[in-house]
C-alpha cells in the first residue's frame, strides 16, 4: 500500500520538475501566461462586492478547522 504511494509522489515530483509554461498541454491562454509572468506590481482595486465577499470568507475560515 505504501509503494504506490510513494511512486505517485515521485511521479508527481519528476512531472513537476519538467512544467513549463510552454507546454500545449498546460491549455493556457496566452494572456494567461503573460499574467503570470508580469503579475501587476501595484496594490489591486477590488471594486466587485461579491469578489470582496469571498475574500474576506476565505480569510476567516482559512484557519477554521476543516471537521467543523
Amino acid at each position: 500500500a505504501v509503494l504506490p504511494k510513494l511512486r505517485e509522489t515521485f511521479d508527481f515530483i519528476v512531472a513537476l520538475k519538467h512544467a513549463s509554461l510552454d507546454d500545449p498541454v498546460s491549455k493556457l491562454s496566452d494572456d494567461a501566461i503573460e499574467r503570470l509572468c508580469n503579475p501587476p506590481r501595484g496594490p489591486i482595486d477590488i471594486d466587485n462586492p461579491g469578489t470582496r465577499q469571498s475574500i474576506a470568507m476565505y480569510l476567516s475560515l482559512q484557519l477554521a478547522s476543516q471537521d467543523a
